[in-house]
């Protein structure tokens, strides 16, 4: 597979992921979104907010992107210079 191909698909998707982290977190400090659809359970009891506890389970995930971009990048470097 060309080298191109393959660092464009991984940097694309790496750039989507850190939009999606970068939206995660500024809705959480600046609340845009205050709460998402409903499609099950619409009249089920409202659930408290989830506290700093549970974000921080998320903070692992928010590195995902910039460390996917990292090893495409690297990779990218790697191949180029030893062809």
């Amino acid at each position: 597979m060309p080298v191109r191909a393959v660092y464009r698909a991984a940097a694309i998707g790496a750039l989507l992921l850190i939009a999606l982290s970068a939206y995660f977190l500024l809705n959480q400090a600046f609340g845009f979104v205050k709460s998402g659809p409903v499609w099950i359970g619409e009249n089920a009891p409202q659930r408290p907010v989830p506290g700093s506890d549970v974000m921080a389970l998320y903070a692992p995930l928010l590195l995902w992107g910039p460390l996917l971009l990292a090893i495409a990048t690297n990779y990218r470097r790697r191949v180029v210079n030893d062809g």
